[in-house]
């Protein structure tokens, strides 16, 4: 552990998103102590604000979902991409357990005809990617189901008041539909299904061009505790439950480790970002909202892959032990080399 820690303020558009697993994780295992940083959270006086705050020359990093950093690269904001947080599809489909049947390892195309003629509740956001769910099985959306439009923090009442059969939600409300709302997860999008959903680039960490120029081990630093969270959350879901649990100790257990194990596959084996990830996020901008232009923006500005591998410990000894041999080894090399004085007989 480093004697001092250096301070990095990160921006977050919502101080409580899961959907930032990767971030939470880093920070509630000490992941970030140990790479010597004290980070420190910005939270926007309201949703609209992360623009301004990313965009003031003071600005360090920030923890932004697509529709944010491709608008800010479309203005040729001075930022840079450096860490991928999440790589599947966040929205999962859950319906009432009484209001199907239908096995839950069916084909996906039959899951997803079960839902013919019901109601499935959906912010307006996500509409575009269930329709690709639904495409993906060469099924039209609109033609099986209903399509209800409703704000996130709907959506669990309108399910618990039967007023929609179903919910393609994220965290929050999917979790709490599973555990506390008798649904049943139909189709795990988080899990890679369909494979248009799936190995994206989707919430990133992100710095500013001047402050990581100028802070390079920082960068790097911060890249690295990403990567350790996202292998821990791989490795030890229950360590990841407590990481969370740290930083948010008034979240119910239950909850907390039924969306880590919905979220575990979705998170991505490498922080390492992409151009090819810009463009993938482009392409399922959300259907509510025009998309930005960057046909005429080099991409490749705005991607910095910074930080290499922590070696193991085990590695570094053995590295270190090596170093050492060769000391000694190039030591006597030198001193047997040395011509030997001759001794006259007196």
């Amino acid at each position: 552990m480093f004697a001092f820690l250096v301070a990095v303020r990160v921006i977050l558009p919502d101080p409580a998103n899961l959907q930032h697993m990767a971030f939470w994780v880093a920070r509630g295992a000490g992941l970030f102590a140990r790479e010597g940083l004290d980070v420190t959270l910005a939270i926007p006086s309201s949703p609209g604000g992360v623009n301004q705050l990313v965009l003031r020359e003071d600005a360090q990093a920030a923890v932004l979902p697509p529709p944010v950093y491709l608008d800010l690269i479309s203005q040729h904001a001075p930022i840079r991409l450096v860490a991928n947080l999440l790589r599947n599809e966040p929205a999962n489909l859950v319906v009432r357990k009484t209001a199907v049947n239908v096995a839950a390892d069916a084909p996906l195309g039959e899951r997803l005809r079960a839902l013919r003629g019901m109601k499935i509740g959906i912010a307006p956001g996500p509409v575009g990617r269930l329709r690709t769910l639904f495409a993906s099985e060469g099924l039209v959306a609109d033609d099986v189901a209903q399509l209800v439009s409703l704000p996130g923090p709907d959506q669990n009442d309108a399910f618990a008041k039967g007023r929609v059969d179903a919910l393609f939600a994220h965290t929050p409300y999917l979790e709490k539909a599973l555990v506390e709302q008798d649904a049943i997860l139909l189709v795990h999008t988080s899990g890679g299904v369909p494979a248009q959903l799936a190995s994206r680039q989707i919430h990133t960490l992100c710095v500013r061009n001047a402050w990581a120029d100028a802070h390079p081990h920082e960068v790097a630093a911060l890249v690295r505790a990403v990567a350790s969270a996202e292998e821990l959350i791989h490795r030890d879901q229950p360590a990841a439950v407590e990481a969370i649990l740290h930083e948010f100790p008034t979240r119910d257990r239950r909850l907390v480790e039924r969306i880590v194990a919905i979220y575990e596959p979705a998170i991505p084996t490498t922080p390492v970002v992409s151009i090819e990830g810009i463009r993938g996020a482009l392409a399922l901008f959300p259907s509510s909202r025009t998309p930005p232009d960057l046909s005429s923006i080099d991409l490749k500005v705005y991607i910095a892959n910074p930080a290499p591998r922590r070696w193991k410990v085990p590695t570094l000894i053995a590295a270190s032990i090596l170093a050492i041999l060769v000391g000694i080894l190039s030591v006597r090399v030198r001193r047997g080399s040395r011509p030997r004085k001759t001794v006259r007989p007196g």
